[in-house]
């Protein structure tokens, strides 16, 4: 441990590297500040000393970050919304060095650009059929919150 730490002056932080959730997923990005896009899943405030957690999802697969200072930001407003995220990777190995996931810290909201706001009731998605789900199209696979309307029905043998 160092016994002092000398102050050389302030610089701002590096631009990031802009990339996608498969190339994060290689390993090559840890440690480096990048900029990501994905659709929120899931946000939520986990208080002041911890901050948000984003659970996002895009073409390639799915992530976590965590922002540390959110202000008064509402993380509900975030959820089914598009965003391009900043953020220093930070990648998990198991004892063999092999890559099992990564996960995005950022410093505050201000790392946080919505590009495609999600709908504020998710009910007011239009309904589509269990068929229509997931299915090839030109514009390709959305990524934003679909709205079924059917049955659920349940089986529980013995009960």
């Amino acid at each position: 441990m160092p016994k002092t730490i000398e102050i050389l002056g302030r610089k701002s932080l590096p631009k990031p590297v802009t990339t996608t959730i498969a190339e994060l997923q290689t390993g090559r990005f840890d440690s480096l500040r990048v900029c990501v896009r994905g659709v929120v899943r899931n946000a939520e405030d986990r208080g002041e000393l911890l901050g948000m957690r984003l659970h996002l999802g895009g073409v390639g697969g799915v992530f976590v970050a965590d922002i540390k200072n959110i202000g008064d930001m509402k993380t509900n407003r975030l959820v089914d919304s598009e965003v391009e995220l900043t953020g220093v990777v930070f990648s998990y190995f198991n004892l063999r060095s092999e890559l099992l996931g990564f996960s995005l810290v950022a410093a505050d909201t201000s790392e946080i650009v919505v590009l495609h706001e999600g709908l504020e009731d998710p009910f007011s998605a239009p309904v589509i059929s269990l068929q229509r789900m997931r299915r090839f199209s030109l514009e390709g696979l959305t990524l934003n919150r679909q709205r079924l309307l059917g049955q659920v029905s349940y089986f529980r043998p013995g009960k």
